[in-house]
């Protein structure tokens, strides 16, 4: 996991306020798989969250198979290609930007 992190975490991107911002759940393949067929998404699920007084939090609750412990959890933004068996939003081009996370976003 430490590879990945070093990998991906090097081009934080900057945070485009006219672009929404989401919350990624763990560390991404190239792309997700559809829960329910198993099939590969268009891209990687993510959650809809807001930036309230420049701090992300989740506007939504996470369905009940993102329970587990010790995800690691990103802010991210992306091209909304599609949306997954669970009505989730799936992103190409993701970008991590680099802001603060509210602690109820965090609690899964």
């Amino acid at each position: 996991m430490s590879d990945w992190i070093l990998q991906h975490l090097k081009p934080f991107a900057k945070h485009d306020p006219t672009q929404p911002v989401y919350l990624r759940y763990g560390l991404w393949p190239r792309r997700s798989r559809n829960a329910e067929t198993g099939q590969p998404e268009r891209g990687i699920s993510v959650y809809r969250a807001q930036l309230i007084d420049g701090v992300v939090e989740l506007t939504e609750e996470p369905s009940l198979q993102l329970q587990g412990q010790g995800r690691v959890v990103f802010v991210v933004q992306g091209k909304l290609v599609n949306y997954g068996s669970d009505g989730e939003p799936v992103l190409q081009g993701i970008k991590m930007v680099r802001l603060p996370i509210s602690i109820e976003a965090k609690r899964i």
